[in-house]
């Protein structure tokens, strides 16, 4: 069996099975929404059933190939974090809850996948749409949408047909607002949307021209769209215009993060450090 290839296939299984769940329960179920820390933050069932059938997935299907349990690992948003194994699999089940639970329709499941540490495979979908984005080392980034697979690569479209979407989370960071508000007059406007795999494979699909991540991102918001963006030529890069670099055995690290075409870095670094 080709790993890699496999392991696609099975993320894509995975990630339906979620979507699955969270179209169940949008906009018409009990959501049991609980608190993680504060009303910004929380969790609602569609979380949790939706990791639970992404691991489930994606363990039938490994341990079927004959891959060994201890070979297999998971990190999950929601409290899941098993020892670093061979096979590691990063998994953000609903990136976007707060949107979900207020009933609009931008978020997604998103399912990285490390092997000997290595970002490897990525897949994200949105279920309500049913728009998977793909990825696969060295082998470029994909979107599938009504039933079609068109190949992504990031163009350096000019800045003023192009929008900004900034994440800013729990309260409005003076810094971040001051950066958009340097770049703003070369873009067409700017958005927050809030959803950060989300955010970022817009820069891929050619959407969104720049997205920027302030405090708040995690490797299970991230891992995913990195290789998808790296993919298609973007880059995903920290406030110094050094590329991010993940590691699943150091999960409580967050990452302020640059989505965008290799040519704007310096340009917007400038804004960043002026």
């Amino acid at each position: 069996m080709c790993y890699t290839h496999g392991m696609i296939e099975i993320m894509k299984e995975a990630a339906l099975a979620a979507g699955e769940i969270q179209k169940k329960y949008f906009r018409k179920g009990k959501l049991n929404i609980r608190s993680k820390t504060d009303h910004q933050n929380i969790i609602t069932i569609a979380d949790c059933e939706s990791q639970d059938a992404i691991k489930q997935t994606i363990l039938k299907a490994l341990i079927g190939t004959g891959i060994p349990t201890q070979d297999i690992g998971f990190i999950g948003e929601e409290d899941l974090n098993t020892p670093v194994a061979k096979h590691m699999f990063v998994i953000d089940p609903i990136d976007g809850t707060s949107n979900f639970a207020s009933g609009l329709d931008y978020f997604c499941s998103s399912i990285a996948y490390f092997n000997d540490g290595a970002l490897t495979a990525g897949v994200i979908y949105r279920p309500i749409l049913n728009d998977m984005y793909f990825a696969e080392l060295g082998k470029g980034s994909y979107l599938l949408r009504n039933g079609k697979e068109t190949k992504l690569q990031i163009l350096d479209f000019e800045s003023k047909n192009q929008l900004i979407i900034s994440n800013l989370w729990k309260t409005f960071h003076e810094r971040t607002i001051d950066i958009v508000d340097k770049l703003l007059p070369n873009y067409r406007g700017a958005r927050i949307l809030g959803a950060i795999a989300l955010d970022i494979v817009l820069v891929a699909e050619n959407s969104v021209g720049l997205t920027i991540g302030d405090v708040g991102p995690w490797i299970w918001d991230l891992a995913a769209a990195q290789l998808i963006i790296k993919e298609a030529g973007g880059g995903l890069h920290d406030w110094n215009g050094e590329p991010i670099q993940l590691d699943v055995s150091q999960i409580m690290i967050q990452y302020p993060v640059l989505a965008c075409h290799p040519s704007r870095v310096s340009k917007i670094l400038t804004a960043i450090h002026d």
